[in-house]
């Protein structure tokens, strides 16, 4: 009871009696009076429907206050029924005029989103579960109370982002949306898992923004994780120049585990020859598988690893295409290494943690760990820059140097879009939870271009506002690989190619792993054929 009583979330954004009794009330718990112990009991379940002393312009405000008069009453009657008080002290209790309860404050920037509406229950259970779990603290410490946590979250980038989502996703039976953002020094500034953690939803308490690892269920990520593969291939000094034909769709033999690997382009489009700065604008699907098979499933998977990916990925040719099942934080976590030239730091949800007398019992240390040269970084980001500047993600250009990569799943299922400026890197995932297909959401299918890129220009416009901005320029070196100058491809150059097979290379001409083109040592002679997720507008 004593574990429940002190995290329990009674409104306001108040986590526990004590928190509660300071917001309320403006004293501490050991100070309160009867009733006002009363209120904070009824408070209990649902406690925004239940607030005493909502502003008098709300129209809310005489149905709360009733309801917190109701709710104050019974749980005097039970303490009459119980013994623990008289049937005199009841009432002079429920004759109480609530005066000595303090007026929430509604007034923000965020107009008609309030703070109890902006996601905050998913990070503080997020938190908690960190702690028990990284930050080496007991159950018995972290839910037996006199911790003081010091988390990373910025109530205005917060907010922000609440707003972002709801202006967006504004209509009954819209889909879900979460976000992550991390500053430059990998800190949690803002995440939104859900919006109604005390609902009695199916999903309402999953966070959304996290893995199964944090309580919450990761998404496949579409093309967003072509960045990886980009990212590897730069890493491997392929010049943005090497050329690929991008046909309607192809076939590499034996691609997949000694299976043949079937990969089409969105609307079975014939996208001719593309070097790797347009094969990523346009988001061509059979010119990165081929890419995929030059560089390396494993070396792929590896890389995404370093970089931030902690989910367990399959190495294997589709990875390319985001087959495999992240989360929300470590697509924020994984782009913020390229914004953060290179350099993986670990996210963190709390600075500072300190006991009931001041003693610092955790302090968060910034850790810098080189994953990628900072000149295939550059033209890393030089390519995802041009993504929002005239590719797939022009929806998501807010005025500022940015760049990123939207993704969209088999059947509308997923979209995505992840993005960066050198100071802040934001992640926005749009879905149903149970995976319901987003043909048709405000009159459109729904792809990472659309809503999440609005949701993402939205939530930045704000949460990068002062903040100095860099460019993304050409890169003076583009690399000089001359073994990766030629295509493994043998399909036709001629850009009305609407299909091809394409043979794999007998060994990756980039790569110095000897496992970075599985598929062509495969000595499997099936010919079954592995279609990958059909090509979205990504």
């Amino acid at each position: 009871l004593t574990r429940y009583l002190n995290t329990i979330y009674l409104g306001r954004g108040a986590y526990g009696i004590e928190a509660a009794s300071r917001v309320y009330f403006g004293k501490n718990l050991d100070q309160i009076t009867l009733p006002e112990a009363a209120y904070l009991a009824g408070l209990i379940r649902s406690p925004e429907t239940a607030d005493a002393k909502l502003p008098e312009n709300d129209p809310k405000a005489a149905r709360s206050r009733q309801t917190a008069s109701d709710r104050r009453a019974s749980v005097l009657d039970a303490m009459v029924a119980t013994g623990k008080i008289t049937e005199a002290e009841a009432t002079a209790a429920k004759a109480n005029d609530w005066s000595d309860v303090v007026v929430r404050s509604t007034q923000n920037s965020y107009g008609k989103v309030s703070h109890t509406e902006w996601g905050t229950e998913y990070f503080v259970d997020y938190v908690r579960h960190w702690m028990t779990t990284e930050g080496g603290f007991t159950d018995a410490q972290v839910y037996g109370g006199g911790l003081r946590v010091y988390t990373t979250l910025d109530m205005t980038d917060q907010g922000a982002a609440a707003v972002a989502i709801t202006s967006t996703l504004n209509q009954p039976n819209d889909p879900a949306a979460a976000l992550v953002s991390i500053d430059d020094i990998g800190a949690v500034r803002a995440m939104i898992g859900g919006l109604d953690f005390n609902g009695t939803g199916k999903y309402s308490k999953v966070n959304l923004a996290v893995g199964a690892e944090g309580g919450g269920a990761g998404r496949q990520a579409g093309s967003s994780f072509k960045a990886f593969t980009l990212a590897e291939a730069m890493n491997q000094n392929f010049p943005m120049s090497k050329t690929y034909d991008a046909p309607s769709r192809i076939s590499i033999p034996k691609a997949d585990g000694g299976r043949d690997w079937s990969v089409g382009n969105y609307a079975d489009a014939g996208l001719g020859q593309l070097d790797l700065i347009s094969a990523t604008m346009r988001s061509s699907n059979t010119a990165y598988a081929q890419l995929m098979m030059d560089v390396g499933p494993k070396n792929v998977a590896a890389l995404a690893t370093q970089m931030g990916i902690t989910s367990p990925l399959k190495a294997v040719p589709a990875l390319t295409l985001g087959t495999s099942e992240v989360s929300v934080l470590d697509m924020a976590s994984g782009y913020s290494t390229l914004a953060d030239n290179g350099e993986h730091i670990k996210p963190t949800v709390v600075t500072k943690v300190t006991d009931a007398k001041g003693n610092v019992l955790y302090e968060n240390k910034v850790i810098r760990k080189r994953v990628l040269d900072a000149k295939a970084v550059a033209k890393v980001n030089y390519i995802l820059n041009q993504v929002v500047e005239g590719g797939t993600a022009t929806g998501a250009n807010f005025g500022q140097p940015a760049a990123g990569k939207t993704g969209t799943t088999e059947n509308y299922r997923d979209a995505w879009f992840v993005g960066f400026t050198c100071k802040m890197t934001t992640a926005v995932w749009v879905g149903y939870p149970d995976g319901t297909f987003m043909k048709s959401v405000h009159g459109m299918s729904v792809t990472g271009g659309s809503f999440p890129a609005t949701i993402w220009k939205k939530y930045m416009t704000v949460a990068t506002k002062g903040k100095s901005s860099c460019p993304f320029p050409f890169p003076t070196d583009d690399g000089t690989n001359q073994g990766s100058t030629t295509s493994s491809s043998s399909t036709s150059s001629s850009s009305s190619s609407t299909s091809s097979t394409v043979k794999p290379s007998s060994t990756s001409s980039s790569s110095t792993s000897s496992t970075s083109s599985t598929s062509s040592t495969s000595s499997t002679s099936s010919t079954t054929t592995t279609a990958a997720p059909p090509a979205a507008p990504n």
